[in-house]
């Protein structure tokens, strides 16, 4: 059906409008962006030479028993699925539901779903699989978040709930690249994950004792990894975002050139009426 220059005009300023939002949401997820990735990247430094020492430190005392450390049987598998909050994302939020997915359809273990980011939830649960809890977190307040969420999942482990805890995730790689993958990340990696051709551990003489001090330090190893990994989530979520929102920003000055340019010729096939009729109307006055 052929649409009138009314209609056109019409479509052109609603198009135009479409264009500032999407053209706005770009530039303020390129905002929180730049600060969130500054972070990530920041954080890598401090959670690679942590780990190292976690698992320097725990091959020279091989008679550590702690809980987060020892591993166990294995009859049952937690799965925390760290998702986006918000939608407009392009395809990141489809991307870690269908890594969680695939995780979860090779395990030979029954499961249990943890998630934080409400917008997986029903890729999710389309797949079969029920969400027993779910967490919130926002940027402003991510480091309280993380440690809340990693204590929740310390104690999803301590108590036997399930035998060993794992993240899916999305690693941050660029702005215009992320990863999903599942890390596990309890019981922690110690003295196994080291390379048995490396050099030899160092020595360590441990002040308080090591039970103490590991007492200490892997319950904050376990907040510093679930600290980076939602910081790599976020970063990978806005830059999907700001991404996605490009794309439309682009779109939407397509499609106003393309309905310009059909307002244009309309307008000048309705100019050539009207002089064709003044001409007509003047050569049937002679």
């Amino acid at each position: 059906m052929a649409k009138t220059l009314r209609q056109l005009r019409r479509q052109i300023r609603l198009v135009g409008k479409i264009h500032q939002i999407t053209r706005a949401m770009q530039m303020v997820a390129a905002a929180k962006l730049r600060r969130v990735q500054q972070r990530a990247l920041e954080g890598r430094t401090y959670w690679q030479r942590m780990q190292e020492i976690v698992r320097e430190v725990s091959a020279t005392a091989p008679e550590i028993d702690h809980p987060l450390l020892t591993p166990r049987e294995t009859q049952r598998i937690g799965l925390l699925v760290v998702a986006g909050e918000k939608g407009l994302c392009g395809g990141y939020n489809v991307q870690v539901a269908r890594e969680a997915d695939r995780f979860l359809r090779g395990l030979q273990h029954p499961a249990a779903v943890r998630l934080t980011g409400r917008k997986a939830q029903s890729a999710l649960e389309r797949g079969g699989w029920a969400i027993e809890d779910q967490f919130t977190r926002e940027d402003r307040t991510l480091p309280a978040d993380a440690r809340r969420i990693a204590q929740e999942l310390r104690r999803w482990y301590e108590t036997g709930e399930v035998d060993e805890v794992h993240v899916c995730y999305s690693q941050f790689v660029s702005t215009s690249r992320d990863h999903p993958a599942v890390v596990r990340l309890l019981p922690v990696a110690g003295a196994e994950a080291g390379d048995e051709d490396g050099p030899a551990p160092s020595e360590y003489i441990f002040e308080p004792p090591a039970q103490e001090l590991f007492a200490r330090l892997l319950p904050r190893y376990v907040d510093a990894q679930v600290y980076q990994m939602l910081l790599e989530a976020s970063a990978s979520e806005h830059a999907a975002r700001m991404r996605a929102m490009a794309a439309a920003t682009d779109n939407a000055e397509k499609m106003t050139q393309r309905l310009r340019m059909q307002a244009n010729r309309l307008r000048q096939q309705e100019i050539t009426e009207e002089l064709l009729d003044v001409v007509g109307g003047a050569e049937a006055l002679r």
